[in-house]
């Protein structure tokens, strides 16, 4: 019975990670959850382990944080723009603004018609000190407003 789940998140991360097929002939795929995120990413992971996603592809949905929205017109302090998707299990993963002009993507998610999100973007691995430890986490990079649509 617990083998049902597994295969049930291998699935839908085979499904969630962009689009597949060669030339112009790509299907569209369902995108992936923050819980087959995990899960493909192997985390949580040890500092020092291998990582065979860094820069992969990935379409990605959750649910906008409204209190983890931080761009250079409310916070000018930061030296990074930023904002937080989360699920409904507690898990969650930064989406970091990486253009040369952040605006129209925060202006978007300032106007969304819901919290319910689809960011396409890269991963990129995260070290984060942990109680005396190490771990390896995940992040999101985007570079374009368009990068982001709504559910």
């Amino acid at each position: 019975m617990a083998r049902k789940p597994l295969l049930f998140s291998c699935a839908a991360l085979l499904l969630g990670l962009g689009t597949l097929g060669m030339g112009s002939n790509k299907v569209a795929v369902a995108p992936l959850s923050l819980e087959g995120l995990y899960a493909f990413c192997g985390l949580p992971l040890a500092c020092g382990a291998p990582i065979s996603w860094e820069g992969k592809a990935v379409t990605l949905q959750g649910r906008l944080d409204p209190h983890n929205l931080f761009d250079k017109t409310n916070y000018p302090q930061l030296p990074y723009e930023k904002f937080r998707l989360i699920d409904d299990q507690g898990r969650s993963v930064e989406v970091w603004a990486q253009a040369k002009d952040n605006r129209p993507i925060f202006e978007k998610l300032a106007g969304r018609s819901s919290d319910e999100i689809v960011v396409q973007g890269r991963l990129a691995a995260v070290k984060m000190p942990v109680a005396g430890d190490c771990r390896t986490g995940v992040k999101v990079e985007i570079d374009d407003a368009q990068q982001i649509s709504f559910k």
